[in-house]
């Protein structure tokens, strides 16, 4: 060898590169979701090959909580009652 070495990609890497070209995508299951990590992992497994981690991801859908709150304050309706 010449002394030129490969740059080593990380496998978190490559696994926040698939969360950000996939964030739309991720947003509307996470939503879905309410906002539950775990079967959304088991969701983005069945189309990514590498390594994803928990961690990584709900680092990642920390932004979306803030909508996920808001979402649920929309949803909640107050029952009417006549006097």
């Amino acid at each position: 060898m010449n002394g030129i070495q490969k740059p080593k990609v990380r496998v978190q890497d490559s696994f926040n590169n698939y969360l950000k070209i996939n964030r739309e995508t991720i947003k509307e299951l996470f939503l879905e979701m309410n906002g539950h990590c775990v079967p959304l992992l088991r969701k983005l497994k069945e189309s990514y090959d590498g390594s994803a981690n928990l961690l990584g991801l709900q680092i990642f859908c920390k932004q979306f909580r803030k909508e996920l709150k808001n979402r649920g304050k929309c949803l909640t309706t107050e029952a009417e009652t006549s006097v």
